[in-house]
C-alpha cells in the first residue's frame, strides 16, 4: 500500500507540472494587452473565469507545497543520513537547471529583445533574438523536464513512513481536484472567448491544445488519486 501511494503521490505530481504549463499559457490570452484589457472591460465574465482559473492553480500549488515539502525532507534527510549521493545528485538537478537558465537569461536578456530596425516597438526581433528566444523556450522545456524526472525518481527510490504518505493523500486530493477545476474553468474561458472576444483566440488550435493537455493531467490526476485512496483488500497488485 505504501509504495501505491507514493507512486500515486508523483504521479500527480508530474500530472501538475503538465498542467501547470498549459496553465501559464492560458494567461497569455490577454496579450497583446491593449486588446486583452479591452475585452476584459467588454465582457468581465471572461476576467471572473481568469481569476477563477488562477484560484484553482494557486490553490494546487499551495497543495504541492504543503505535501512536498515533507516528502522532499524526508529524502533529503535519508540521503544525507544514508550516503546516497545518487539521491542527492537527483534533488541537486532542479537547482543545476534554475542556475542554467538564469545565466543563459543574464547573458542573453539585451540580445534576445532586439528589433530591426532598432528603437521600433512594433518592428519585428532580428533573426539572433528569434533564435535566443527559441533556445530559452527549449531551455525551459529540457529544465522543467530534467527536474520534474529527477524528483520523482529521488522519491521512488526513497522510503516513507505510512504516516506520511497518508498524509500526503490530502493535498494530493486538493492537487487533483484544483486540476479539475482549472480544466473545467479553461473549457468556459474558451468559450466565453470564442463568443464574445475571437481576437483573444491566437493561432488556430491555440486553446485546444491547452485543453488536451490540461485534460491529460486531469486523467493522470484522478486515476492517480483513485488508485492510492484505494483500500489495500482491493489491492490486486
Amino acid at each position: 500500500m505504501a509504495s501505491r501511494i507514493r507512486t500515486s503521490a508523483v504521479a500527480i505530481f508530474c500530472a501538475f507540472i503538465v498542467y501547470s504549463d498549459a496553465w501559464l499559457a492560458v494567461r497569455f490570452v490577454r496579450d497583446p494587452l491593449p486588446a486583452g484589457d479591452s475585452a476584459v472591460q467588454r465582457h468581465p465574465e471572461i476576467n471572473t473565469a481568469l481569476t477563477s482559473l488562477d484560484s484553482a492553480g494557486i490553490i494546487a500549488l499551495l497543495a504541492i507545497v504543503i505535501g512536498g515539502v515533507p516528502i522532499l525532507y524526508v529524502v533529503l534527510r535519508n540521503a544525507l543520513r544514508d550516503r546516497r549521493w545518487k539521491l542527492l545528485g537527483l534533488l541537486a538537478i532542479p537547482l543545476l537547471a534554475l542556475a542554467v537558465l538564469v545565466i543563459y537569461s543574464l547573458l542573453a536578456v539585451g540580445t534576445s529583445t532586439q528589433r530591426n530596425p532598432q528603437g521600433t516597438s512594433a518592428a519585428p526581433f532580428t533573426t539572433l533574438a528569434l533564435v535566443l528566444q527559441i533556445g530559452f523556450f527549449l531551455l525551459l522545456l529540457a529544465a522543467i523536464m530534467g527536474s520534474t524526472t529527477a524528483v520523482a525518481l529521488a522519491v521512488k527510490r526513497s522510503h516513507f513512513s505510512d504516516r506520511l504518505l497518508r498524509f500526503t493523500l490530502i493535498p494530493a486530493a486538493i492537487v487533483a481536484l484544483g486540476i479539475v477545476a482549472g480544466l473545467i474553468t479553461t473549457i468556459i474561458l474558451s468559450i466565453l472567448i470564442i463568443t464574445e472576444a475571437p481576437q483573444l483566440q491566437g493561432s488556430p488550435g491555440n486553446l485546444e491544445i491547452v485543453m488536451s493537455f490540461m485534460t491529460v493531467a486531469a486523467v493522470i490526476a484522478i486515476t492517480a488519486l483513485l488508485r492510492g485512496m484505494r483500500p489495500p483488500r482491493q489491492q490486486t497488485e
